[in-house]
């Protein structure tokens, strides 16, 4: 089935009263229908603009949320693999059906909606995954017979460079139309044409990574990382694509609230918020359902007395349930086949649990990658053994877990957590036998 084009813009007011606030506030909402067929979907904040941008099999898409509206469709041959946006552009590999290693690299210009596509014969070996288009010259991780590596693709001329380190290249992105690499141990490096420069370090190379605005990186362990001075923070229960950075504002989100500051501002919406992007003087969320509210800062308001109170109720300090909480965030020690009921029932009050796409769960299996609301606090579920997060320990488990030793397959830290099948705080071969023992 053809990818079609569907643009369907709509500009209305629209009150939003909040919880707990007795004021209301008229917010500029968008519902781009073209996201709702892509079947992965990211965020990119940079210099030009603020982007979402998504892909299925057959083409790719990129929404302009802010200064202003605008979104762009594209069909392709063959499949699409992966995307990255550098300013204006969004890029996209794809493999043709004919010949494996025959890819192809498409450009879209996101305001004009102009399209282009580059051959790349003969590349084999690459994670498409990760890859990022910088300077007219695209940056490919490769596998060779040792290690993982950065390919260098100047899209003018066809020269080519390698830049190699005597440790695996874990992931390639780009940050406001700049290509970076991180390698195993956590280092970040900034690539140009002809040489590469020391960033800042991450606590695990496995992490995913997340744009956060200009110079602003976000991992799946919860560091917010400015990439020009190295220095790190952390933000609990923040989910990754839910951040932004933008003219020394922090932008957030926690389930159905967005934040401004460290909390001492806040907006409830009716349902998760799975993105967050600011430019400008602007802010936006993305909803579960691909709803975008363009706000303010005077759309934020602090929280009421009454409010503050009782979403502190537990004080800052964790939960009092029979499990544990790492220092991410985490719930650990969940055993597998723990119904929603069950563990619902360790917590001290009530709590709700959702799903990873936001939804609410009431029946079936915890699974790895659950989210649990307690007051005013959002965790994380990491049921031990279910490394996949499909609620049950299978051979995939092992086969994902074996890949993350061997291959250096990328997992989040919420994955690595339930691969920690002894909760001594190390995913290693003592787990990996572990959980071969308590397959089900």
């Amino acid at each position: 089935m053809k990818f079609k084009l569907i643009i369907t813009i709509a500009l209305i007011a629209y009150t939003i009263i909040l919880q707990n606030s007795i004021t209301s506030h008229a917010l500029t909402e968008y519902n781009p229908d073209i996201i709702n067929d892509c079947t992965t979907l990211r965020c990119d904040n940079n210099e030009k603009g603020s982007f979402v941008y998504g892909f299925n099999a057959q083409g790719f898409c990129c929404v302009r949320i802010l200064p202003d509206f605008c979104s762009r469709q594209i069909s392709v041959k063959g499949k699409v693999r992966a995307m990255c946006q550098s300013g204006n552009f969004s890029y996209a590999l794809a493999h043709t059906d004919s010949i494996e290693n025959n890819i192809l690299l498409y450009e879209l210009n996101a305001l004009n909606g102009s399209c282009k596509s580059y051959e790349l014969l003969g590349e084999n070996k690459i994670t498409p995954k990760h890859f990022s288009v910088s300077d007219k010259c695209v940056y490919l991780l490769k596998k060779d017979d040792i290690y993982a590596y950065v390919k260098q693709i100047n899209l003018s001329n066809g020269k080519t460079k390698n830049y190699k380190f005597n440790t695996n290249v874990t992931a390639i992105f780009n940050n406001n139309g700049k290509t970076y690499l991180v390698l195993y141990d956590g280092s970040i490096y900034g690539l140009t044409i002809s040489n590469y420069t020391y960033c800042a370090r991450i606590s695990s190379g496995n992490s995913e990574i997340y744009n956060a605005g200009v110079d602003y990186i976000f991992t799946s362990g919860g560091e917010l990382v400015c990439l020009t001075d190295g220095k790190t923070s952390y933000l609990s229960n923040v989910q990754t694509n839910c951040v932004a950075v933008h003219n020394s504002y922090t932008y957030y989100s926690i389930g159905d609230t967005a934040y401004l500051n460290s909390n001492a501002k806040s907006i409830k919406f009716d349902d998760t918020i799975k993105s967050v992007l600011a430019h400008g003087n602007k802010s936006a969320v993305v909803t579960s359902n691909n709803n975008v509210f363009v706000l303010t800062s005077s759309d934020y308001k602090k929280e009421s007395a009454q409010s503050s109170n009782e979403n502190s109720s537990d004080n800052g300090k964790p939960p009092n349930i029979n499990y544990k909480i790492n220092s991410n965030g985490i719930i650990t020690a969940v055993e597998s086949k723990t119904t929603v009921s069950q563990f619902k029932k360790q917590f001290s009050g009530d709590c709700t649990v959702y799903d990873a796409d936001g939804s609410v769960v009431k029946s079936g299996k915890m699974k790895t990658g659950y989210q649990v609301k307690y007051g005013s606090k959002t965790y994380l579920v990491a049921v031990k053994g279910d490394v996949t997060g499909e609620g049950n320990i299978k051979s995939n488990d092992i086969s994902m877990l074996m890949e993350y030793f061997i291959d250096s397959k990328l997992l989040s830290t919420v994955n690595i957590t339930a691969a920690d099948y002894n909760l001594d705080g190390v995913t290693d071969n003592k787990d990996l036998v572990l959980i071969s023992r308590n397959t089900e």
